[in-house]
């Protein structure tokens, strides 16, 4: 195997998957062909950035979806369907926008129509547009649950009374629908959804139905490797190694030594290469697999060497996904007493670990905190409150930490929830919540936080940062801009049949103590940099490049400033070896602030 690692990246898309069992007919508006059934990959056709993952599901009363994608070439569109308007056909090489509009169904059935997309040079691919039809009849049975508390509690529902959506849509489809026919109104729910380049990748809301579920402390079923990331290991660009960025403690990956920074060449024997790497990514999540792993370690100069490392057993077990990855304390000669804590999630199940964490830094005397939270999506807002009061302390006793805005409808008899520092009372548990009154106790009341921060922090992580702000608290952000999600949802879940349904719609704005909330874009890092274009070193080490950063910002009092060329801090030469930008997660990133379910 050469021993450089070479900085071209493979393109890792998510691995996770939302779907409901249910089958749905459609009409075609043309005559299908046998060898292009719906929305086919855009793999090797010339196309990379689609705006589109699947069939794109168009509301019943008509909308406008913007098709865009990077060609490689020169493109061309075909259109046999009568009821979808293109605003262009052709177009050259680079980013394109293509508008396509359908006229509003008032036929009786549901509909189809297939547009097909060639780049010149490559095999065509296709798009498949489905639009349900409108009719009078209510609907019923889940369709029936999830209308009526989307009409009641969507934070953008004033569209939805009106919207004439096909009863005969599965759950996850009619959802998709209702969101789809409030978009088609000047995208009145921008909020709900991540944009990238002016598109949304998806939108927060979400159902879905299950047989068993648990509420909190949810286990995870696997081999405990969260997060991997792909490079090139070969000068033919044909080798790919898997990196491991993130290891659940106490996981079977934990416990048999896997560890940040390995890099994985074979599962079972067989290669990893340009062809296999997602189905080997998948295997190496699911466990029971053994994987061919080595060491990288990195010269004065930051060159990589590899040293093989033998096999490993991956096995597969269920396993707590908790909520404090590692939590130390780093103390300086005469210096601060720096607390590092890598909090991967806002799950009350796990806020004792966040207590006693906070407790062991009261006794330590700390005088700063790092606070990483580049991987940590969200969870719930009284986890995110503990989390505040935890570090405000007694000095900001009894302030706004969070204000919860619903709907007008709502609003006209409903107060604004208000979430204040060291007050157990909440809206959602108004007899109190007393892991907050016992964080108040275990305090450390600082005045400035350094917040490891990327694209996944999000939601009650943000809350982190704009309710502290919010109090006057010096919130510092190194990393790469957050999620932007400034909404959050109340969860609700009902049983149908022997299946439960899990719904988590975007209800309510929260905004800070200042009436702040427009964050929609996330939060800008005041020392920008994308860690994941570096080797990733150890968590709360001055090998990893974040934890650095903060770590000089602190003993020295000023930010430090990053060299373009060596991409380094002081005398370090930095890691030479270029990585993709968004990790492989197994971790969805599917809501926003969350309420405990009802």
């Amino acid at each position: 195997m050469n021993h450089n690692l070479f900085s071209k990246v493979l393109l890792f898309a998510s691995l996770w998957l939302s779907s409901m069992a249910a089958v749905t007919t459609f009409t075609a508006c043309s005559d299908s062909n046998d060898d292009e059934p719906g929305s086919v990959s855009t793999e090797n056709a010339g196309i990379t950035n689609p705006s589109w993952s699947g069939d794109v599901l168009l509301g019943a009363q008509g909308q406008t979806y913007n098709l865009t994608f990077t060609a490689a070439g020169d493109w061309t569109i075909t259109n046999d369907c009568d009821w979808i308007a293109l605003s262009t056909t052709s177009g050259k090489a680079g980013n394109a926008v293509v508008m396509a509009t359908a006229k509003a169904n008032n036929t009786d059935e549901n509909r189809e129509g297939v547009i097909t997309l060639r780049v010149k040079g490559y095999p065509q691919t296709t798009i498949k547009f489905i639009q349900p039809f409108s009719e009078g009849e209510e609907a019923t049975g889940v369709n029936a649950w999830v209308r009526n508390y989307m009409e009641s509690h969507y934070l953008w529902n004033e569209p939805i009374p009106s919207l004439r959506i096909s009863n005969s849509l599965n759950a996850s489809q009619y959802l998709n629908a209702i969101l789809a026919g409030v978009d088609a109104n000047d995208h009145l729910n921008h909020d709900d959804g991540h944009w990238v380049g002016g598109k949304r990748e998806y939108y927060y809301s979400w159902i879905e139905a299950s047989a068993a579920r648990s509420r909190a402390g949810e286990q995870v079923l696997g081999s405990g490797v969260m997060y991997m990331e792909p490079t090139y290991i070969s000068q033919d660009n044909y080798s790919v190694g898997l990196i491991v960025s993130l290891v659940c403690p106490g996981s079977p990956a934990a416990e048999a030594g896997l560890y940040r920074g390995a890099l994985i060449t074979a599962v079972d024997g067989a290669s990893i290469n340009v062809n296999n790497y997602e189905d080997m990514g998948e295997k190496v999540y699911d466990g029971n697999c053994t994987i061919s792993w080595s060491e990288v370690t990195f010269d004065a100069d930051g060159y990589p060497t590899i040293t093989s490392k033998g096999t490993l057993n991956l096995k597969q077990s269920r396993f707590n996904d908790v909520s404090v990855y590692m939590s130390k304390v780093l103390e300086f000669d005469n210096g601060p007493k720096v607390a590092y804590m890598l909090y991967n999630s806002f799950d009350y199940a796990y806020d004792n670990q966040l207590i006693t964490a906070f407790s062991k830094y009261k006794e330590m005397g700390i005088t700063d905190l790092i606070l990483d939270l580049r991987y940590n999506p969200g969870g719930h807002v009284i986890s995110s409150l503990l989390m505040g009061t935890l570090i405000a302390g007694q000095q900001h006793k009894g302030e706004i930490y969070g204000r919860s805005v619903y709907n007008a409808t709502r609003m006209q008899t409903t107060a604004p929830g208000d979430y204040k520092l060291g007050d157990p009372v909440t809206p959602e548990m108004p007899n109190g919540y007393d892991k907050i009154t016992e964080g108040l106790a275990n305090c450390v009341g600082l005045t400035t936080v350094y917040v490891i921060c990327s694209e996944t922090t999000a939601s009650a992580s943000e809350l982190v940062i704009n309710g502290l702000r919010g109090v006057g608290i010096d919130v510092r952000l190194l990393g790469t801009t957050t999620n932007g999600k400034n909404c959050g949802m109340e969860s609700i879940e009902k049983t149908f049949g022997s299946y439960t349904y899990v719904l988590c719609p975007i209800t309510f704005y929260i905004e800070n103590a200042k009436g702040f909330k427009d964050y929609a874009d996330g939060f800008k890092p005041d020392f920008e940099f994308d860690d994941s274009e570096l080797y990733p070193g150890d968590f709360g080490t001055v090998d990893d490049f974040l934890t650095k950063a903060a770590l000089l910002w602190i003993v020295n009092g000023t930010k430090p400033t990053v060299s373009t060329n060596s991409r380094a801090l002081g005398n370090n030469s930095g890691r030479h070896l270029t990585l993709k930008d968004s990790p492989i997660s197994k971790r969805r990133l599917k809501g926003a602030i969350m309420l405990p379910t009802e």
